[in-house]
């Protein structure tokens, strides 16, 4: 995206207003020392080009972008919500980021892309094997 769009000023504003609370929206970017401490081997990573909206030639492809741009409006409304409330943004302000967002949504002449980052790891053949039903559960049967 160009430095001056407004899609791209907002996503910042949104990493800004979550790392505020102390979340990490970028944390998908490097889950390889995470993985890595968990015992997976053959760690791998795949950043994918996401096409926001249907602009794409390729008919998979503005499909995609379609979930996508779907998904940026019906999110959008939460981000400007508290996340920016605790930003120290005018509610206001809020509302404009928003009408800007769901318009600039609409314009299919802007190709806009996001990465989407896919990572792929291998549980060792020799680890050892865990129950995954969660803390306290059991399978037996209670008596």
């Amino acid at each position: 995206m160009p430095k001056d769009d407004k899609l791209k000023a907002f996503y910042e504003l949104v990493v800004e207003a979550f790392a505020g609370l102390g979340l990490d929206l970028h944390k998908g970017r490097d889950l390889n020392p995470h993985l890595e401490a968990a015992g997976f081997k053959d760690i791998r990573c795949e950043v994918k080009k996401i096409p926001v909206g249907t602009w794409p030639k390729d008919k998979t492809q503005r499909l995609i972008g379609l979930y996508l741009k779907e998904a940026v409006e019906q999110v959008a409304p939460a981000f400007t919500g508290k996340p920016f409330e605790a930003h120290g943004i005018p509610r206001v302000e809020s509302e404009v980021w928003l009408a800007t967002v769901m318009n600039e949504l609409k314009d299919n002449t802007k190709h806009r892309y996001l990465n989407f980052y896919f990572w792929y790891a291998q549980k060792p053949l020799d680890a050892p094997e865990h129950d995954h039903a969660g803390p306290g559960s059991s399978s037996e049967d209670e008596v």
